[in-house]
C-alpha cells in the first residue's frame, strides 16, 4: 500500500499489514489532521503537534495552500502535550553527611 503526505509529498510504501495502525488505517506515526473541516494525511514530521501550537504553522499553511485564518481541530492534543511538558517534578531532598 502506498501513502503520500499531502504537505511535503513524502511517499511511503508499506509491504505488510504490520506496518499499518489498525485504528487509523495509516502507517505508524502518520496522522490524519482535520484543518478547516478537511482531513489531510500527514507524515510524522508534518503531522507533529508542534505544527499546531498557536495555530497552523506557516510551513503547513504554505504547503497545503491554506488561508492564514486556517484552524485545526487538535486542541485536546495541544493541551495534553503542554500539560506533560509543564508538570512540576517532585523535589528531591538530598541529605549529605
Amino acid at each position: 500500500m502506498k501513502f503520500l503526505c499531502e504537505a511535503c509529498k513524502a511517499e511511503l510504501v508499506c509491504e505488510s499489514e504490520e506496518e499499518i495502525n489498525a485504528e487509523t488505517a495509516l502507517p505508524h506515526r502518520w496522522y490524519k489532521r482535520c484543518i478547516d473541516e478537511r482531513d489531510y494525511i500527514l507524515c510524522d514530521v508534518c503531522g507533529n503537534i508542534r505544527h499546531f501550537k498557536g495555530g497552523v504553522s506557516a510551513y503547513l499553511t504554505d504547503c497545503l495552500n491554506l488561508p492564514d485564518t486556517a484552524r485545526a481541530d487538535v486542541a485536546e492534543e495541544v493541551a495534553a502535550s503542554s500539560r506533560s511538558r509543564n508538570r512540576k517534578r517532585p523535589r528531591r531532598n538530598w541529605k549529605f553527611g
